[in-house]
């Protein structure tokens, strides 16, 4: 089961994913999100995980894009809820339902980053599967009904393993690691 761990702000929590081994890290370009992170810090938190872990820069609106276009080149992929043909092969299009928009993988997320959890219909409304990445209200006390019941291609987890926003519990993040194993 794939895992993204997004909202990663600091470097010392860029280490603790290298740790779990997580399979990909987020990181926030999203002005108004508790999780942005600023593009030195950003720099610092790939220079760690390049190769190590895939990286996918999250933004919201692709508006934001022109502000970190220099480095987009250094992200595995791009993570937005708009879709951009341009970048289909390296996206992950949020959307809360189905689409017939092109992208590498499909983030089923109807609470738009806000940590809501949501069914959905079984079928994922028609989403494929194997590019399926389902996201928001994730804990370690769902992930396990979540996987089992949808069979995604992978989970996103943000605010389910925080101390506070922004700051990710080693505890809660092993818990949750455990929980899709399990699952």
């Amino acid at each position: 089961m794939f895992v993204k761990v997004c909202g990663i702000t600091s470097v010392e929590d860029a280490l603790m994913m290298l740790r779990f081994r997580v399979d990909a890290v987020g990181l926030v370009f999203h002005r108004k999100s508790p999780r942005f992170v600023d593009a030195d810090t950003a720099l610092k938190i790939v220079e760690l995980l390049k190769g190590r872990t895939r990286l996918v820069a999250v933004f919201k609106y692709k508006s934001e894009l022109k502000e970190c276009e220099r480095m987009l080149e250094l992200f595995d992929f791009v993570q937005l809820y708009e879709p951009v043909p341009q970048l289909c092969h390296k996206l992950i299009l949020g959307t809360h339902g189905g689409t017939e928009e092109k992208a590498a993988f499909y983030l089923l997320d109807a609470s738009h980053g806000r940590g809501v959890r949501v069914d959905y219909p079984l079928d994922l409304f028609g989403l494929p599967r194997d590019k399926t990445i389902i996201s928001g209200g994730l804990t370690p006390y769902n992930v396990d009904y979540v996987v089992a019941r949808y069979r995604p291609y992978g989970v996103d987890v943000s605010s389910g393993v925080e101390l506070r926003k922004g700051v990710k519990s080693y505890y809660l993040l092993e818990a949750f690691l455990d929980s899709v194993r399990r699952a």
